[in-house]
């Protein structure tokens, strides 16, 4: 069953202890083959890896004869990699910033960071001479405006050529929509054509929608199925729904992104307290994000739910207004990676209940609506140019 546990100060301690004691014994003698399988072999940067190899070698057994402690002998190597360009770029928004990240080269001494308008440029260095940790944050972005990103490293005089570009608009985009319009078959495809088709899974079936059709759940094991990643490069988002409950079970789930009962983000029509709740979680249960709303949501009447996250504020809306807020919510779709596991209608958790009641017009957006958007009508626009009009399935 989903809950959101919390552990006192001294029992989690006494457990941090263990793991460390127990789990990571930072004497086995392992870091030698890590450092250079990466370093010398892939041309990575791994600056504390290195460091740890600093302190062991060469490695032994560790005096305990329980590890081989040939590591220096077998594992080290001359560099065959030489002149990477950086890689595995990154670029989330958060508010009214980008946080950007990669992947360092081995060797380099520091890095720039390049921003373009297009993705064929012209690039302008915007940070240079960061050396560690290897991230940084642009927070002198425009609104409604799309930004392409680079890195380059540099190694005494010379400058790598750029990374692959990683690309991030500050105003919202539409990635996914599921309008449910087909009204027969067991597929429903996603309107952006971006994504492969969703499944109607043990016996969904259709009902009259908003507009057009909807897919109707019978509370026992209907759901619908969606294809993975559509989450999983999102930091500030929006998901939208209008949705009828004709039952509400306790966790029943409008949707459900996660890898089992371990990570996972979803919005349910009735939490422990009896009301619709979004929440967020990387670690089975322990450090649980949440908005909750603050009336019961009514049975047997289509109502529009939304939630929006931008930065650290995340917002619950029904029919447009505001129900919940979280000013402190640290945690976004991106740090669940890609989920295994993708469901309208069902929970990761298979003692919750699945929903009863019918789903209509499904969106997904890169970016957090404004208040107004949500309330609707407005126009977004989706990356293929195409407007999507919020509101206009009342």
């Amino acid at each position: 069953m989903r809950g959101y546990p919390a552990w006192a100060a001294a029992d989690f301690a006494a457990f941090q202890n263990m793991m460390l004691t127990i789990f990571y014994p930072m004497s086995h003698q392992f870091w030698e083959s890590i450092y250079n399988h990466y370093v010398k072999r892939r041309g990575l940067a791994a600056p504390y890896v290195a460091m740890q190899v600093a302190q062991l070698h060469p490695e032994t057994d560790g005096g305990n004869g329980d590890q081989l402690g040939f590591g220096t002998l077998t594992f080290s190597r001359d560099s065959i990699v030489t002149g990477n360009s950086p890689s595995g770029v990154t670029a989330y928004l958060r508010g009214a910033q980008v946080l950007l990240s990669w992947w360092g080269v081995a060797g380099a001494t520091s890095y720039n960071v390049k921003r373009a308008t297009t993705a064929s440029g012209p690039f302008t260095t915007i940070a240079t001479g960061i050396s560690d940790v290897l991230t940084w944050t642009d927070a002198g972005v425009a609104p409604e405006t799309t930004y392409h990103y680079a890195v380059t490293a540099v190694s005494g005089n010379r400058e790598s050529a750029a990374s692959d570009t990683a690309r991030v608009s500050t105003a919202p985009e539409l990635l996914f929509h599921l309008a449910f319009d087909e009204g027969r078959g067991n597929t429903t495809a996603d309107a952006t054509g971006a994504w492969p088709a969703s499944t109607l899974a043990n016996g969904a079936t259709w009902t009259a929608g908003q507009s057009g059709s909807a897919v109707v759940f019978d509370g026992v094991d209907n759901y619908v199925a969606l294809p993975p990643g559509t989450t999983a490069a999102l930091a500030d988002f929006t998901i939208a729904a209008h949705v009828r409950i004709d039952s509400a079970g306790k966790w029943a789930q409008v949707f459900d992104f996660g890898s089992g009962e371990r990570r996972w983000m979803m919005l349910t029509v009735k939490d422990a307290s009896a009301l619709p709740a979004y929440a967020i979680d990387t670690c089975h249960g322990y450090v649980t994000q949440r908005t909750e709303g603050s009336t019961a949501l009514p049975l047997a009447q289509w109502v529009r739910i939304a939630v929006a996250l931008s930065g650290s504020l995340c917002t619950l809306y029904v029919n447009g207004a505001p129900v919940g807020v979280n000013e402190a919510m640290t945690l976004a779709p991106y740090h669940l990676g890609t989920t295994t596991s993708s469901y309208l209608g069902r929970s990761q958790y298979v003692a919750d209940a699945f929903l009863q009641g019918a789903i209509d017009d499904y969106r997904l957006y890169a970016g957090a609506l404004t208040p107004s958007q949500v309330a609707g009508p407005m126009s977004v626009q989706g990356r293929s140019g195409v407007d999507h009009d919020l509101g206009s399935r009342k």
